[in-house]
């Protein structure tokens, strides 16, 4: 019948213990075997502040504030980890704005992941043109107003969709039957065949239906009758050729009233001529006859002197 005995020795030396314990095997398959098992259990001494949110030799200063739950290394102080928006080795640098949740790495400040329309290490760098969303992996519908670009963080367009286009990101066509900018226009409902208008414009590219006219198809056309069309003609003859008539009988009368305006005038002229040379004559014999009156006898009062002479 096999049987165990054990006995245990061991030393000590720098701190450290080394237990030997032999174990003999006697009686049975494995009578006088011996197996040796070593222990090694060293003294182990831990040092440290009582409370979790101080550090230093005595204890004595308060980790930093923005050290998350209040930890820092017993020496230097320095955080372990930081709370949400900061970063650095005391927590005291603000995470880049564009950070999504404001989250950043500690040891450096580099952003987890950036907010929708940014990129870059540090989340800086807009999204280039015709791309917006998380990463600037998305792209835009090209359907904005005007070829604008959309919204490099929503992908919407903000100034409104282009003409054919509808929908908040500018990605649905007008439904048939509508057109324009925000597909808030009506067909006209005549082109050719039922077919639907264009999205942009409106236009019935394949032509209208009988009776209807226009790009758009919306003018009725006016189509008159061989009777309607003869006597419209013949209003227009009459029309014509009473302005006509009335035309030369105009000139006719002003052309008359010229020549006997310009008889009168011729006249006048003669007239004034011949009146003027009579008074001239008139004049001259005046003159001689005033060159041989230079005296007058004058009849003056008794009580004044009875002959005077007067100079003319």
């Amino acid at each position: 019948m096999e049987h165990l005995e054990s006995r245990k020795r061991g030393r000590c030396f720098g701190g450290c213990c080394i237990i030997q314990e032999v174990v003999e095997h006697i009686g049975g398959s494995r009578d006088e075997t011996i197996d040796v098992v070593l222990t090694k259990l060293c003294e182990v001494i831990v040092k440290g502040c009582k409370k979790s949110s101080v550090y230093g030799t005595a204890c004595d200063i308060p980790c930093p504030v923005a050290c998350k739950k209040s930890t820092c290394h017993i020496q230097s102080g320095a955080c372990l980890e930081c709370e949400t928006g900061v970063y650095g080795n005391y927590c005291n640098q603000m995470c880049p704005t564009n950070c999504k949740d404001n989250r950043c790495r500690t040891q450096n400040g580099t952003c987890f992941t950036c907010k929708p329309g940014w990129t870059g290490t540090y989340c800086k760098t807009k999204c280039t043109e015709g791309w917006y969303g998380v990463n600037c992996s998305q792209q835009c519908s090209g359907h904005c107003k005007d070829g604008t670009t959309c919204n490099h963080v929503t992908g919407q367009c903000d100034r409104g969709c282009d003409k054919g286009w509808t929908g908040s990101l500018c990605v649905k066509e007008c439904v048939n039957g509508t057109y324009g900018y925000d597909c808030v226009n009506n067909c006209s409902g005549h082109c050719l065949n039922s077919s639907p208008c264009k999205k942009q414009t409106g236009h019935c590219d394949r032509g209208c239906n009988p009776g209807y006219t226009d790009k758009t198809c919306s003018k009725k056309r006016i189509v008159l009758s061989k009777n309607v069309s003869s006597l419209t003609s013949w209003i227009i003859v009459c029309i014509v050729s009473l302005v006509v008539n009335c035309v030369l009988i105009s000139g006719a009368c002003l052309l008359c009233r010229g020549i006997y305006t310009k008889k009168l005038s011729i006249s006048g002229d003669l007239l004034s001529r011949s009146n003027k040379s009579i008074y001239y004559t008139d004049i001259k014999r005046d003159v001689k006859t005033s060159e041989f009156s230079t005296y007058q006898e004058l009849d003056l009062s008794r009580e004044e002197i009875q002959y005077q002479n007067t100079t003319i």
